[in-house]
């Protein structure tokens, strides 16, 4: 007696993963550029929204609004990180990555910007609240004074 042989699956197998530098095929540069597309608005959209909160940035809860502005820009960045990936995976013209690195670093140092914006808040705060109050422009002066000291305090831990 000999053994039968085993049953054939019905299921079609999965392609094998695509090796580094074989060609796209027509479904995956589709689905490549389809993730281009969605990569680059989810970074454009994120970078707006930071813009949107910061302008916030002088209201009572600013220092909330500037940490939601420096994590949409944060996160800006990874989606522009993303987007590169996805046009070296479409193998797009050198235009499209020079365009979507100077966005990668602009959105960067807005986060950084709203994180000295944070690291700065106490000794801002404290000078707007100088200004308002103050009712000569030797008042203000000293608004100045107290500003500087304060950042210098931040700065230096003293």
């Amino acid at each position: 007696m000999s053994a039968a042989p085993p049953p054939q699956d019905p299921q079609p197998t999965q392609q094998p993963p695509r090796r580094p530098g074989r060609p796209l095929g027509e479904d995956e540069r589709a689905r490549a550029a389809e993730s281009l597309l969605y990569r680059s608005r989810a970074g454009l959209l994120l970078a707006v929204i930071g813009f949107c909160l910061s302008t916030f940035a002088g209201r009572s809860w600013g220092g909330w609004a500037l940490a939601g502005a420096g994590l949409a820009f944060l996160g800006a960045a990874v989606a522009c990180i993303m987007t590169l990936v996805a046009l070296k995976r479409v193998g797009a013209r050198p235009f499209s990555y020079v365009l979507t690195s100077l966005s990668l670093a602009l959105v960067l140092w807005f986060a950084v910007s709203m994180a000295a914006n944070l690291l700065l808040w106490g000794a801002a705060e404290d000078y707007r609240e100088c200004v308002r109050t103050s009712l000569t422009i030797s008042s203000s002066g000293q608004c100045q004074e107290r500003l500087t000291d304060g950042i210098e305090r931040t700065l230096t831990g003293r």
